[in-house]
């Protein structure tokens, strides 16, 4: 089921400039464009239900149906089977039928899955892929990975947000912002757009120099530049890492908040999901992300013990020297490559180059994804 590109510009719910930034996200982080597109705060939960509906012609179930969901009408649907069609049962009408909402209401497949599991017939009406995730967690227990929890900074929503269960990262730091400098920063020259640009035009003029590179990183530049999605590039990322670099992982950017995406071995990737880093308070990551450019150095004086506490999880030495590198989708920066040696050692030249250019090697290639549609003229 794909959301109507065309149609989100048609009805003026985003502009393409935004529908160009969301197409690129998806390319890096996965899940749907309507997703992407209210996780980049382009548009609004209900905006998205309301566009999918008129989209399939379907019903849509709205916030307010879930949140009047009772018991013994969940206790219909098994776990094993909402979790594997992405369906919640909403309520039961009169004549027995089931209205449930599904990310995918016109598959017959999941319908049928459905109304076998539930021994009546089913009213199926369609709902985004990030509510129904919600729902599924808090009535069944089915965990949401990283990238559909909301980030809020910490602060939860009232009745109905699906940014109740969000990932906390105030344990981690402390409650006041410190007026402490960030540390060094060492830059890496970018092409810059065009001067002139206008808000809704969408360009981006990447191009990867040819310096020399290690094997480990050739190899992964390879694998990037035939990568067919976000799985793909992580692994590349991830296998360079494990061969150069004592530790590393690649976060996802969310807002105010990275989030731990992909750590390579020997991480645990139990404890890489657990990791929150707020980038409203200074940090190498905040670092990063403002100025979209490579971090590296010591971690910032107001974010050491913050810093200790993240090795102390991955169950590694403070590092004295670091780097963090963003991966960048227009003019956003949509995640971070983190990494520092094992036995405290500084990073290399060499390493630092290779990461820089993995990190530009994907965004071009996440560039390339965006179809010629996306960079059209909107309709009149």
């Amino acid at each position: 089921m794909l959301l109507g590109e065309r149609l989100l510009v048609d009805l003026r719910v985003v502009r393409r400039a935004q529908l160009g930034q969301a197409l690129q996200a998806q390319h890096l982080h996965g899940g749907r464009l309507g997703t992407n597109l209210v996780q980049l705060g382009f548009m609004s939960m209900d905006e998205l239900a309301t566009v999918l509906g008129a989209h399939l012609a379907v019903p849509v179930a709205m916030d307010n149906q879930f949140e009047d969901t009772r018991a013994e009408v969940l206790a219909r649907l098994p776990v094993e089977v909402a979790a594997r069609v992405f369906a919640v049962p909403l309520h039961q009408e009169r004549s027995g039928t089931l209205v449930v909402a599904m990310m995918d209401p016109r598959d017959p497949v999941a319908v049928a899955a459905v109304e076998h599991a539930v021994g009546s017939r089913v009213q199926a009406c369609v709902a985004p892929e990030l509510r129904v995730r919600y729902w599924l967690e808090k009535h069944y227990g089915i965990p949401r990975p990283n990238f559909f929890l909301r980030a809020d900074s910490g602060i939860g929503g009232g009745r109905g947000s699906e940014r109740r269960r969000t990932v906390s990262a105030s344990p981690m730091f402390p409650a006041t912002e410190s007026k402490a400098r960030l540390g060094r920063i060492q830059t890496v020259k970018r092409p810059a757009p065009a001067a002139g640009a206008g808000g809704d035009d969408f360009e981006l003029d990447i191009t990867v120099d040819a310096r020399r590179r290690s094997p480990a990183a050739n190899r992964a530049l390879e694998r990037i530049s035939v990568a067919m999605g976000s799985n793909d590039i992580l692994d590349a990322l991830v296998e360079y890492l494990a061969a150069s670099v004592g530790c590393g992982l690649v976060l996802m950017v969310r807002d105010q908040v990275a989030l731990g995406w992909r750590g390579a071995p020997p991480l645990d990737p139990q404890v890489v999901s657990q990791i929150a880093v707020p980038l409203d308070l200074p940090s190498c990551f905040r670092s990063a992300c403002e100025n979209a450019t490579t971090f590296r150095g010591a971690a910032p004086a107001a974010s050491r013990e913050w810093h200790h506490r993240l090795s102390e999880m991955l169950g590694q030495i403070t590092p004295r020297d670091l780097v963090v590198v963003p991966i960048r989708g227009g003019e956003r920066v949509l995640a971070l490559i983190y990494a520092h040696m094992a036995n405290d050692g500084d990073m290399s030249a060499q390493a630092v180059s290779d990461l820089e250019a993995l990190a530009e090697a994907v965004t071009a290639r996440v560039a390339r994804a965006v179809p010629t549609a996306a960079a059209a003229e909107p309709t009149k």
